[in-house]
């Protein structure tokens, strides 16, 4: 990854990824994809089960994404303290 993007454009992965884990953490009302019950979830919204599934899994995603792009920043700048968060 650190060979074929440059600093910012790993930096601008990350934070659009970051902006997308956000917004699921928004729309589920939850911290981690782990936390909400599909069940629950898609007949509190009248959702299907498998759409609510495919959502969670983009979220599980747009999590390991960023732990991988913070990897990367943080190997490039040699400083694993600025872009560090904690993804469950």
């Amino acid at each position: 990854m650190q060979n074929t993007y440059d600093d910012d454009e790993l930096v601008d992965l990350l934070g659009a990824e970051t902006e997308r884990e956000q917004a699921y953490a928004e729309r589920f009302g939850a911290e981690s994809p782990g936390t909400v019950s599909l069940t629950e979830y898609a007949t509190e919204t009248d959702r299907s089960i498998e759409e609510i599934w495919e959502a969670l899994s983009a979220w599980k995603t747009a999590r390991r994404r960023i732990t991988i792009l913070e990897r990367a920043v943080a190997e490039r700048t040699g400083d694993s303290s600025g872009y560090h968060r904690s993804v469950a």
